[in-house]
């Protein structure tokens, strides 16, 4: 094997990747070792003081050369750090003068690998404006997150998409040829069918149609209807065959982006909104539900029973977060779900390490202190997703809000701490299983609830089953209700009163997307209601539903007129 051939094998090896980079390595170092091991042996005899001299000199200026390119490597490297610190600073100026509701989007990064130096380098540079600017508060980490995000995202080249106009999505023009001629033919064959049953129809009409199918009497007419019926089957078909291979090829794309998304639209009718409400009637609708003040019965005589059974749980500790908590937080948000109106995606959380303690720092003064918390942090942006056909009915959409990251991190942390608490001290009924780990809620309902049926109707049994519906539960629950049961299940004085404290302040705007653009609402108040959307929310209000299973559970015998039913299984929704 020549020198040649040899190099080509060796570069067969490196570009199809046929040894591991290791194995590259290793093999290198195993040349080396041996080249240096095969090299004739010089002792200081055979040197002459002119050749030591040489090579001293060589070893010096490699040493020189080696320890320059060091130097420049470290400055220019603190160059870089020098023009994105500049970058984010300038852009921090802007954002603290930048209503956070009218800050402009934050371009996704799609390859997260590319960003990896940018990012490490916005880090170093948030290190030293840290140096210089001392305590920030959690204003000051929203402004400089997204100041940071807006420098990287520039220093990379990426640019902000402009909200295009919901639009269906493109058709092939061989479809909607085929489709014109659909139509073509149901006209045609209405027409002939008209003919037939001797309708009137006019003279003209009747003379093209019989002239475009080679029509010479009336009594070919039903021939006619069948081959046209057959090619409309065929033409038909076909569509469907392409909309069965898009929705195939769909599937597979999305299943591997976003399996989680694949089995929520797996059975999801979408409902595209043509004829959407008035603003106005959407305005009225929620407003009537969100604003008003509500109040639960403070008289009600088995609160005392509730209370005297929890008599002997302690109080919850609160100790202040710790930097591990708001990082696992972090860690378990989705990298770009839907941000609130402070426009920074978790993505940017995550990659920030840099401000992770100094936003712990920030979690602690707003819960020890909730009337310093600002006024952002609890206003969301709440999207209205239809439910049924019937869109022009305002009832029949769906509130799903998003809130800020920040917000939301904060109280992941809070619901872990307040589920520890109910969970350790047994104050999860065995029958819930909303907001219950390792459960999947209804699924788990409705396949007890089959296996007692099955079973009563195998044994024979009498069996009446209650079915419980909370008409817009999560929309009208009064916030003092809320709040009371969290105190009877013995929460930290400290988290009821930041819960009382930003419940003031919870505000949202509807959004309501349409095929022909969107529907922007006022600001409203949720003075009753919850946020959909949020973690802690949810569990707070699920509190007021624990509760009232005791009660139903004193019941063991509903009598109905003339019939008495010896048992009940209550089975409740929240819808």
């Amino acid at each position: 094997m020549n020198a040649n051939k040899l190099a080509n094998v060796g570069r067969d090896i490196v570009n199809r990747e046929r040894l591991t980079k290791m194995e590259l390595q290793a093999i290198q170092l195993n040349v080396k070792q041996r080249d240096e091991n095969t090299r004739p042996c010089e002792t200081d005899a055979d040197i002459t003081p002119e050749e030591r001299h040489t090579n001293k000199n060589r070893e010096n200026n490699k040493q020189t050369e080696s320890h320059m390119q060091e130097q420049l490597n470290i400055d220019a490297q603190d160059g870089t750090v020098n023009v994105m610190k500049a970058s984010i600073l300038q852009r921090y100026e802007i954002a603290m003068e930048t209503p956070i509701n009218q800050r402009p989007p934050i371009p996704k990064i799609k390859n997260a690998q590319s960003a990896k130096t940018a990012i490490e380098t916005a880090n170093k540079a948030i290190d030293q404006i840290k140096e210089e600017s001392g305590k920030l508060s959690l204003t000051d980490v929203n402004h400089l997150m997204y100041a940071t995000a807006s420098a990287v995202t520039e220093s990379l080249g990426l640019k902000t998409k402009e909200k295009r106009r919901l639009r269906k999505p493109n058709q092939p023009k061989w479809k909607k040829k085929i489709e014109r001629e659909i139509c073509k033919i149901r006209g045609d064959i209405s027409t002939l069918n008209e003919i037939k049953n001797e309708k009137s129809v006019k003279e003209k009409r009747k003379k093209a149609l019989f002239s475009k199918h080679n029509i010479k009497q009336e009594k070919q007419i039903p021939t006619i209807i069948e081959k046209l019926v057959q090619q409309l089957q065929a033409k038909a078909q076909r569509i469907r065959r392409f909309e069965r291979r898009r929705n195939f090829f769909h599937q597979n794309k999305l299943y591997r982006e976003n399996a989680k998304k694949f089995y929520r639209e797996l059975r999801k009718k979408s409902i595209e909104i043509n004829e959407p409400p008035k603003i106005d009637e959407v305005e009225s609708f929620w407003g009537n539900i969100w604003e008003k003040q509500k109040s639960y019965n403070k008289n009600a005589t088995w609160l005392d029973q509730i209370e005297t059974e929890n008599i002997e749980v302690n109080y919850q500790v609160w100790p202040q977060i710790t930097l591990e908590e708001t990082k696992s937080a972090i860690k378990k948000a989705s990298n770009w779900k839907c941000p609130g109106k402070d426009g920074i995606a978790n993505f940017w959380i995550k990659n920030l390490p840099s401000l992770h303690q100094d936003l712990t720092n920030a979690y602690n003064d707003c819960i020890c202190n909730p009337e310093t918390c600002p006024d952002w942090l609890t206003i969301g942006i709440t999207y209205l997703l239809p439910k049924t056909e019937d869109t022009k009915n305002p009832k029949n959409y769906r509130p799903i809000t998003c809130l800020p990251t920040t917000y939301k991190i904060l109280t992941s942390i809070i619901t872990e701490r307040v589920y520890n608490h109910l969970d350790e001290n047994d104050l999860l009924p065995k029958e819930q299983k909303g907001c219950r780990r390792g459960s999947y809620g209804c699924k788990d309902q409705l396949l007890i609830n089959k296996a007692i049926i099955e079973d009563a109707k195998k044994k024979k049994k009498n069996l009446s089953t209650a079915w419980i519906d909370y008409k817009k539960a999560f929309d009208s629950v009064p916030h003092d209700w809320i709040l009371k049961c969290l105190e009877m299940y013995k929460l930290s004085p400290i988290i009821v009163q930041f819960l009382t404290s930003s419940m003031d302040q919870w505000k949202t705007t509807l959004i309501l997307n349409h095929s022909e653009g969107t529907l922007y609402s006022r600001q409203i108040s949720i003075n009753s209601g919850i946020f959909q959307g949020d973690s802690l929310s949810l569990l707070s209000s699920s509190a007021w539903l624990l509760l009232h299973y005791p009660h139903f559970s004193t019941t063991p015998v509903m009598v109905i007129p003339q019939v008495q039913v010896p048992s009940i299984i209550y089975s409740i929704w929240m819808t």
